[in-house]
């Protein structure tokens, strides 16, 4: 069994993702980080332990990237963080066109389908060869399904790790770190 955590560092301040690093740092736990902008805490952090992946916005009503093209706004994060391989991108926006930029601009897999407490997921090939990762838990999806947090996440997780051979976690930063961490 393969657990894989990530977390999308969405815009955070730099004293979050420090904190969030720290978390997975002293739990000896690697960690992929899909990225917004430029964040010195993760310039900063052992790369071993923590890989680094994009996290484009293409929703305008979100962000003010009016006048971008998704090729602009890919290319631009892929400049801050040349060697990132993956993509998950901000409300999960994929397609086949967006899929063909990330080839492009040298993803080798995307991440951008969750199925809720599936108990089997399994990465596969696209069309175009990318790896598609799709995963099981995110932590605003465990809120909006109401499901409890009374317990640590670790605990949470040992109940899920019983039905799943592979499991692909996301966190969004704030939570993580708001909600006491893992």
């Amino acid at each position: 069994m393969k657990i894989i955590f990530t977390s999308d560092i969405d815009w955070a301040n730099e004293t979050v993702i420090s904190d969030t690093l720290n978390i997975f740092k002293v739990n000896n736990i690697n960690c992929t980080l899909f990225a917004t902008h430029k964040s010195k805490a993760y310039d900063l952090c052992n790369k071993k332990m923590f890989e680094i992946g994009i996290h484009p916005n293409f929703n305008k009503s979100l962000v003010s990237s009016a006048g971008l093209s998704a090729e602009k706004i890919v290319n631009k994060l892929t400049q801050i963080y040349p060697d990132a391989i993956g993509v998950r991108s901000h409300i999960l926006t994929t397609s086949s066109p967006l899929l063909e930029i990330f080839k492009s601009a040298g993803m080798k897999y995307e991440s951008n389908q969750i199925n809720p407490y599936s108990k089997k997921i399994e990465p596969y090939k696209c069309g175009n060869g990318m790896t598609l990762m799709p995963y099981n838990f995110e932590d605003d999806i465990h809120y909006i399904y109401n499901k409890p947090f009374n317990i640590s996440l670790l605990e949470e997780f040992k109940k899920m790790i019983e039905l799943n051979d592979l499991k692909i976690d996301y966190f969004h930063e704030e939570e993580a770190c708001y909600s006491g961490g893992l």
